[in-house]
């Protein structure tokens, strides 16, 4: 089963593909819990890096696992 070529209809045609497991309310807590700190240390690690005049990306890593969730 191929995705179509629209890429609005690829994007549904994955979502369907997507199978959700069932989680216990404290596994989603624990889980949003443990990534909101990762979150926070990437914000911080952006933050030193602007102020050493580099650019800050940590944060731009994690959008991949931000759509995933």
């Amino acid at each position: 089963d191929e995705p179509p070529d629209n890429p609005i209809m690829a994007a549904v045609h994955k979502m369907k593909r997507r199978k959700k497991e069932v989680k216990k309310l404290s596994e989603l807590e624990d889980e949003a819990r443990e990534f909101l700190r990762r979150m926070d240390e990437a914000a911080d690690e952006d933050e030193a890096a602007m102020k050493e005049r580099r650019p800050g990306l940590k944060k731009l890593k994690m959008l991949p696992e931000v759509l995933d969730m």
